[in-house]
């Protein structure tokens, strides 16, 4: 696609698309961003729930470990568009990563009088309940790769690996192998869909507190979350 109406043309069938916002309009598209952001998380909650009903345990790890990746990528997204909205909404012309960093957050908050103090408390737990999974996500690179383990007293396994090697080689222990890592995965799973619940319970607030709606721009929006 070119910024050329004339050059444009399209192959029938599902595509990306973007939007281009006039100035002004950057509050609503935040805004509506940020909702998208909320959307997807929830539907990870859901995939997570569905993993637990996956017979197959090695088909469940490798469902688990999709969705944990997919989780920081959609949890990093939700923290760019948090930025965005709050930055906006307060008219911050600051450096924007001064609002994004642990170190520098509470300063650049503080200095915004304008802002309403409710919000900017929303703001900053929101980022501080997922710096843990932005710092994890920002290990993932091209050059450190991170991996599923199961960590015991004195080492960390593959659990793929480990449950094939005991298949292998210790029959007998399988099923209680099998049963560990089951208990694992919905210990996993739970622990992943309470924290999505507790994200997006923030956003929600977040997004009525720095809602423009009631002028009419966009209907608002109803979710609900487990």
């Amino acid at each position: 696609m070119t910024n050329d109406d004339s050059k444009n043309s399209f192959s029938p069938g599902l595509c990306f698309y973007w939007c281009e916002w006039k100035p002004g309009e950057e509050h609503c598209w935040y805004w509506g961003q940020l909702c998208g952001s909320m959307h997807r998380l929830a539907f990870i909650s859901q995939e997570f729930a569905a993993i637990k009903r996956i017979r197959d345990t090695d088909l469940a790890l490798q469902r688990l470990v999709y969705h944990m990746e997919n989780y920081l990528i959609r949890v990093y997204e939700l923290r760019e568009r948090t930025v965005n909205l709050f930055a906006i909404f307060a008219g911050y012309k600051g450096k924007i990563h001064l609002l994004k960093r642990k170190r520098t957050r509470q300063k650049a908050v503080r200095k915004l009088t304008a802002v309403d103090q409710s919000i900017s408390d929303t703001y900053i737990e929101i980022l501080s309940i997922i710096d843990d999974d932005i710092n994890l996500r920002n290990q993932n690179t091209h050059d450190t790769f991170i991996s599923l383990g199961l960590a015991t007293e004195d080492n960390i396994y593959d659990p793929h690996d480990a449950l094939l090697d005991v298949q292998h080689q210790h029959p007998k222990m399988y099923d209680d192998y099998r049963k560990r890592i089951r208990e694992e995965i919905g210990k996993t799973v739970q622990r992943y869909n309470q924290k999505i619940a507790r994200i997006n319970r923030l956003t929600m607030k977040a997004l009525d507190q720095m809602d423009f709606t009631n002028r009419g721009e966009f209907k608002r929006v109803t979710v609900q979350f487990s």
